[in-house]
């Protein structure tokens, strides 16, 4: 069950699963967060990748949501300068 001013989680870089999602909830706003941590030694993956993120959305947000929305976006935003600079 989700209320009217749910929250989803998707794990990942999931694409598909974000547009199923906004074809639902139209006025959905969603934000990419994103990591500073690079994979560990212990992982598959490259340790010079950075680890993986969530996608967050709001699938009608009120204001308290947009703000937060707002916040998150502007935190993921920094996130990735800060990528660009150690790349």
């Amino acid at each position: 069950m989700l209320n009217k001013n749910g929250v989803i989680v998707i794990e990942g870089d999931r694409s598909g699963q974000e547009k199923i999602v906004k074809d639902i909830f139209p006025k959905a706003k969603f934000v990419h967060l994103i990591s500073l941590k690079r994979n560990g030694e212990y992982s598959v993956k490259k340790t010079t990748d950075y680890r993986g993120g969530l996608k967050v959305l709001f699938t009608n947000p009120d204001l308290k949501q947009k703000y937060h929305w707002a916040a998150l976006k502007l935190r993921s935003a920094v996130k990735m300068r800060m990528r660009r600079k150690t790349a």
